[in-house]
C-alpha cells in the first residue's frame, strides 16, 4: 500500500509545481485589471466608430457614411467572433488535455490498487467479499443521508 502512497504524493507534488493544481490561490487582481482594460477598450471603441462616423458625414453623402459605419461595426463584430472562437477552442483543447492527463493518471492508480489488492483478495477471498459488502453497504448508507 506504500506505493500507492507513494505515486499519490508524486502526482500532487507534480501538479502542484506544474500550476495545473486547482487551488492555487490566485488573488482577484487579473481579473479585476482585464475587467478594466475592457472596459477602457469598449469606451474607446465607441469613441473610434463616433469618429469615424463623424469622418464619414464630413467627406460622403449620410446614406453612405451610415453604411461604411454599419460596416465598421460589422468588420469589428467579426474580428471579435473570430478571437472569441479562436480562445475558446484553446480553452476546450487545454480541458481535453487536462482530462487525458488526469485519466491516464487515474488509469495508474487503479492499476496499481489492482496489483496491490490482487494477492490479499486471492489468499482471503471470503473476508474480501465480506469487507467490499461492509463498504458497498455503508457508502449506500451515506448517498442515502445526503439525499
Amino acid at each position: 500500500m506504500n506505493r500507492l502512497f507513494d505515486m499519490a504524493e508524486q502526482i500532487l507534488i507534480s501538479r502542484v509545481i506544474s500550476s495545473q493544481f486547482p487551488l492555487t490561490g490566485k488573488s482577484k487582481l487579473g481579473l479585476v485589471s482585464f475587467c478594466i482594460a475592457g472596459l477602457l477598450f469598449l469606451v474607446s471603441l465607441g469613441f473610434f466608430i463616433t469618429a469615424a462616423h463623424i469622418w464619414y458625414t464630413q467627406n460622403f453623402a449620410s446614406e453612405t457614411a451610415a453604411m461604411l459605419t454599419g460596416g465598421t461595426l460589422l468588420f469589428i463584430s467579426l474580428m471579435v467572433s473570430i478571437v472569441t472562437a479562436l480562445l475558446l477552442n484553446i480553452k476546450r483543447m487545454r480541458q481535453e488535455k487536462m482530462q487525458e492527463a488526469v485519466q491516464s493518471e487515474v488509469q495508474t492508480a487503479i492499476a496499481l490498487v489492482k496489483e496491490e489488492l490482487a494477492e490479499p483478495v486471492s489468499e482471503n477471498p471470503k473476508t474480501a467479499l465480506l469487507l467490499a459488502s461492509v463498504a458497498g453497504y455503508l457508502a449506500g448508507k451515506k448517498i442515502e443521508n445526503r439525499l
